[in-house]
């Protein structure tokens, strides 16, 4: 792909042994070419681009996982709109989910928080109850 070297308004083209050098706006980047250079060259962050293998994308990256989380979190959503118990029991599946997810993903802060959530949902699912019970008697 030719590029105009007018595109890179601060940019300076110089001359080495490895090829075209780039620079402008605070960075450097080397352009391996070979051949005449007519009106440019090629841009340095499409060459990158371009060398870099293609990744496939997968609908089961995580074995299901997060889709799991997806569909215990919506499940979660809809129970506690209708005040049942049974959203914290769906909501500790979502987060057992999230936190194997996140492991396998090296995300630790985010396995941190889904600990976090595994223990407030299961203090939920105990406590169910408890709190409306006292109103209701003193």
């Amino acid at each position: 792909m030719l590029v105009d070297l007018q595109v890179f308004t601060r940019d300076v083209a110089q001359k080495s042994d490895s090829g075209l050098m780039w620079r402008g706006f605070g960075f450097l980047a080397s352009l391996q070419m070979s051949g005449k250079i007519v009106s440019g060259g090629t841009s340095p962050a499409r060459h990158r681009l371009s060398q870099q293998p293609k990744k496939r994308i997968s609908l089961f990256e995580y074995y299901g996982l997060d889709w799991l989380l997806l569909a215990s979190g919506l499940t979660t959503k809809y129970l506690m709109i209708h005040q049942n118990r049974w959203a914290f029991a769906t909501s500790i599946l979502g987060c057992l989910a999230g936190l194997a997810v996140a492991l396998m993903a090296s995300q630790h802060g985010i396995a941190l928080y889904n600990l976090i959530l595994i223990g407030m949902s299961c203090t939920g699912f105990v406590h169910w109850g408890r709190l409306t019970r006292s109103r209701v008697s003193a």
